[in-house]
C-alpha cells in the first residue's frame, strides 16, 4: 500500500476579509535632515545715489556799469539847486566809502534798535553807489582828449617833419598846374600849433584827391598821408587855439552832469553814515568813517574838503528801554 506523501503544511496565511486587510505600509522614509539654508546674504548698504548735478549758481560780479544804470535814475530826480560839482578824487572817495561802510555795518542791529529814524538799511548800497560814481567819472574822462606836454610836443614835431616836404612839394606841383594854387597858398598861410595840425589834415586830403593826376609825380606813400592826417586830427582835438572858448559837446556835458548828480546823491546818503559813525565811535569817527575827500594823515585841525558837509551834530542818547 502506497503511503501517500504527506504534503508540508501550507505556509499561506488564512484568507483575511478584504475590509480587514490592511496594506502594510512600507516603513516611512526617514526624511533626510533638512538642508540648512545658507544664511541670508546681508545686503550691502545701498550706495547713495549721486545727487543730480546742479549747475553752480552764477556768481554775480560787481559791475560799475550796472551800478551806474541803477542809481542814475535816482540821481536825476535831484533838484538842480541841490546838485554839487564833483571836484574830489573819485578813487579816494570810493576807498573812503568802503572804509566807512565796513566800520558801521557790523552794528546795524544796534542802530536799528537805538536809532530807528536813521535809514540804516541803505548803508549797504553806499559802496555800489560809489562804484557808479567811478563809472561816471570814467565816462567824463573818456570824452576828453588830453595829451601831456611831452606827448604833444613829440606828435607836433613829427607832424612838422611830414608837413615841411609835403607843403614844398605841393607848391612845386601847383607851379606846374598839377595842384590848385589857391588851396596850396591857403595851407601855407597861418601859424601856430593848431594851424599846423589843420595843415596836416588838409595836405593829406589834397594829395588823396589828386592821386590820379599825381601818379608817380610825388614821393609820399599812402602810409605817410594817413600818418599826417591822424596826427592832425589828434592834435586838433588836444590843442585849443589861442583865445578860443572852451567848447563842450552834448555828450561831455551829459557825462559831467551824471557824475555830479551821482556824487551829490552819494554825499547826501553818506552823511547818514557819518551820523551813525559819530553815534558809535564818537571822536574816532574821522578815522573809522572818514570824510569822502579825506586823505590819510590829515590832521584834525586841517579843514575838510570843500565839497564835504561839516561833521554831523551829535545825536541824542537813546532812551533806556524798559525791561
Amino acid at each position: 500500500m502506497k503511503n501517500s506523501k504527506s504534503s508540508p503544511p501550507s505556509t499561506r496565511s488564512k484568507s483575511v476579509p478584504p475590509a480587514a486587510r490592511a496594506k502594510t505600509k512600507s516603513p516611512a522614509k526617514t526624511k533626510s535632515p533638512a538642508k540648512t539654508k545658507s544664511p541670508a546674504k546681508t545686503k550691502s548698504p545701498a550706495r547713495p545715489r549721486p545727487a543730480a548735478k546742479t549747475e553752480p549758481a552764477p556768481v554775480e560780479v560787481p559791475s560799475l556799469a550796472a551800478a551806474f544804470a541803477r542809481f542814475l535814475p535816482v540821481a536825476q530826480k535831484l533838484p538842480p539847486e541841490r546838485v554839487q560839482v564833483c571836484r574830489q578824487d573819485v578813487n579816494l572817495v570810493f576807498a573812503n566809502v568802503r572804509t566807512g561802510v565796513a566800520a558801521v555795518l557790523p552794528h546795524l542791529k544796534r542802530l536799528k534798535a537805538e536809532l530807528p529814524a536813521l535809514p540804516v538799511s541803505s548803508f549797504a548800497e553806499l559802496e555800489p553807489l560809489a562804484g557808479a560814481l567811478l563809472h561816471a567819472a570814467a565816462q567824463v574822462a573818456a570824452g576828453a582828449v588830453t595829451l601831456s606836454r611831452p606827448e604833444r610836443d613829440l606828435k607836433l614835431g613829427r607832424l612838422h617833419e611830414l608837413r615841411a616836404p609835403m607843403l614844398l612839394c605841393a607848391e612845386a606841383l601847383a607851379l606846374l598846374d598839377l595842384l590848385p594854387r589857391q588851396r596850396v597858398e591857403q595851407i601855407r598861410s597861418g601859424s601856430g600849433p593848431f594851424d599846423a595840425a589843420q595843415d596836416g589834415v588838409a595836405l593829406a586830403d589834397l594829395y588823396t584827391e589828386y592821386a590820379a593826376a599825381l601818379h608817380q609825380k610825388q614821393p609820399f606813400t599812402q602810409e605817410l598821408l594817413a600818418e599826417i592826417a591822424g596826427l592832425g586830427h589828434e592834435l586838433m582835438r588836444a590843442i585849443r587855439p589861442s583865445g578860443a572858448r572852451t567848447g563842450v559837446s552834448r555828450e561831455a556835458a551829459a557825462a559831467s552832469e551824471a557824475r555830479d548828480r551821482l556824487y551829490t546823491l552819494l554825499l547826501e546818503r553818506y552823511t547818514d553814515l557819518r551820523r551813525a559813525g559819530f553815534y558809535l565811535f564818537g571822536e574816532e569817527v574821522d578815522a573809522l568813517v572818514p570824510l569822502l575827500g579825506a586823505r590819510r594823515g590829515r590832521s584834525v585841525s586841517e579843514p575838510a574838503a570843500p565839497a564835504d558837509p561839516p561833521p554831523p551834530a551829535p545825536l541824542p542818547a537813546a532812551p533806556a528801554i524798559a525791561g
